[in-house]
């Protein structure tokens, strides 16, 4: 998907709305940062790197706004698992245990909150009339 001025609008506005509704991760000293990018040569839809605190959404591998904006619910769940607890080093340790992305604990955990929470970030949901996006 091109990223085009409305749909940063909307995503940046959705993401706005995420770090309303999840707050900042209690392990966390910085919020998270969102980066969208387009690299066609990675099959990466998202990912949180949680060294940098950033959430890095690739606009290539979207093929719409919903995809982008479940991507970025995703990915902010593992921001909020993260921190200096040392959730990222669970994250590795799972998959050195066995399991795969599809039955990893946090893994499931991010898509089920997709499937709760996707729908109030979508911007008809929540812009309509804020004035946001002019």
């Amino acid at each position: 998907m091109n990223l085009t001025h409305d749909t940063l609008c909307e995503l940046q506005g959705a993401f706005v709305e995420m770090m309303m509704k999840y707050g900042k991760a209690k392990n966390k000293d910085f919020w998270p940062n969102l980066d969208l990018i387009y690299d066609e040569s990675d099959p990466v839809q998202g990912e949180f790197l949680d060294e940098t605190d950033e959430i890095i959404i690739n606009m290539a591998q979207c093929e719409t706004v919903r995809d982008a904006i479940e991507t970025m619910v995703h990915e902010y769940q593992h921001y909020l698992q993260g921190g200096t607890a040392g959730a990222c080093d669970w994250h590795t340790r799972y998959y050195e245990l066995g399991y795969n992305y599809d039955n990893h604990p946090y893994e499931i955990q991010a898509e089920d909150i997709v499937k709760r929470d996707a729908e109030q970030f979508m911007p008809d949901n929540y812009m309509l009339d804020s004035g946001c996006c002019i």
